[in-house]
């Protein structure tokens, strides 16, 4: 039974590296040949075009994807950072009145005594004055501490 043989022509260098790559995979000629035919031939692959085999489309796309997903994390990030300093500040001015209207408390401990109706209003009129000036004062230290190093 004769066997249905056809051949190919292919040049030195070529040989050479057939010879190398079957060998490393421990085929024959003929069957790391019809191998890469059918890589190709089963992935309607044009050899001509194909950079760097399979693996040169797939590195593109994992960079793509790696910095789409690099890219989404830093906007979650910073969204969550706004979100926290938001939060963050609003602590600060609850503490913030918090403080003051303990001072104005104390205060007024060390100052009740007999007063009548008019020192009264006057005494609620001073301590709002005082609460905002005081607040302004302790945004003002914070503002500063903040801008140092």
């Amino acid at each position: 039974m004769k066997t249905a043989r056809k051949e190919i022509k292919i040049g030195a260098a070529v040989h050479e590296l057939l010879m190398r790559e079957a060998g490393e995979f421990q085929l024959s000629h003929r069957e790391y040949t019809e191998a890469v035919i059918r890589y190709f031939a089963s992935r309607r692959l044009n050899p001509k075009t194909v950079r760097e085999g399979l693996a040169w489309g797939l590195h593109d796309a994992f960079d793509k994807g790696i910095t789409k997903i690099l890219d989404m994390l830093n906007r979650q990030e910073q969204e969550s950072m706004a979100l926290m300093v938001a939060s963050l500040k609003e602590i600060l001015h609850e503490q913030i009145n918090t403080r003051i209207l303990i001072e104005v408390l104390l205060n007024n401990l060390h100052q009740l005594s007999e007063m009548n109706r008019e020192e009264l209003q006057q005494m609620v009129q001073k301590n709002s004055q005082y609460a905002l000036q005081r607040k302004q004062e302790i945004l003002k230290a914070y503002n500063h501490e903040k801008e140092q190093p």
